[in-house]
């Protein structure tokens, strides 16, 4: 995981190849966030290198087309796998939830192709 602090750590919740372009949607992780929210456990916190009171955003899910600048490349950063019991609390608590979608453009608000801030 990337520790530059234009970087945030995001849980893929799916990825989907539809009409040859892969499609990836992803949950934010944060230490500050209020609502619906699952908490990742202390040791796999740990282990994918996040705070110890990190939870998994499940109110909203940005989705884009991947490779992208909002998620690492291939090879360029190893992705974490996250634990199946993770994944099972999230499945749980987005039971009978409206999740908002944010579908994102190629390029990120405020920055040029090379990822320099304007």
């Amino acid at each position: 995981m990337n520790k530059d602090a234009s970087t945030r750590p995001c849980l893929v919740w799916r990825a989907r190849k539809i009409l040859g372009l892969s499609l990836v949607a992803v949950m934010p992780i944060s230490t500050s966030a209020t609502g619906a929210r699952v908490p990742v456990g202390a040791a796999e916190a740990a282990a994918l290198g996040l705070p110890e009171n990190s939870h998994v955003v499940i109110e909203e899910a940005n989705v884009f087309t991947w490779p992208s600048p909002f998620i690492g490349r291939p090879g360029k950063e190893a992705a974490k796998p996250v634990s199946r019991k993770l994944l099972t609390s999230i499945e749980a608590a987005m039971q009978g939830r409206q999740i908002t979608i944010v579908r994102r453009a190629e390029n990120p608000p405020n920055e040029n192709r090379s990822g320099a801030a304007k």
